[in-house]
């Protein structure tokens, strides 16, 4: 599976003015010697700055995707399709078991109905018993 993830910046909330940190004080001293006196000066500075600021609606977006999801999707949707369609047909299907053939108990097959009705089924993702037998494996007779 991958996974992606991203922020999609959204429409602007508002915007406003704050103060924005003030910076260090910047001190400075000159000194200028003029025979007889002695000039100093002491500048100190203090920047009080503000900074505009704007507020956008922020939405963050996971996708996730697997690349066999193409696949596995076309692959249930024919079974599905063919199980509808076996479901529905089965009146065209002889319930009559198949007396050509018997099995080593001594059993007919099941007929051809069961057997289209097996394979709806399993197609389905159900489990069904088509060989005739009772939960408490007695043979039910047909």
């Amino acid at each position: 599976m991958v996974s992606e993830t991203r922020r999609e910046r959204g429409p602007l909330l508002r915007t406003f003015e704050r103060e924005a940190p003030r910076e260090a004080a910047d001190l400075r001293a000159e000194a200028h010697a003029h025979w007889p006196a002695l000039e100093l000066s002491v500048t100190s500075t203090s920047l009080c700055r503000t900074e505009l600021v704007r507020e956008y609606a922020e939405e963050i977006v996971t996708e996730r995707s697997a690349p066999a999801a193409g696949p596995s999707i076309t692959m249930g949707v024919s079974a599905t399709a063919d199980c509808v369609c076996l479901l529905m047909a089965r009146s065209a299907f002889s319930n009559y078991p198949d007396t050509g053939v018997i099995d080593a108990a001594g059993r007919y097959v099941p007929s051809s109905r069961q057997v289209a009705t097996g394979w709806a089924v399993s197609l389905a993702g159900g489990r069904l018993d088509i060989s005739g037998d009772r939960a408490d494996g007695a043979h039910a007779e047909m």
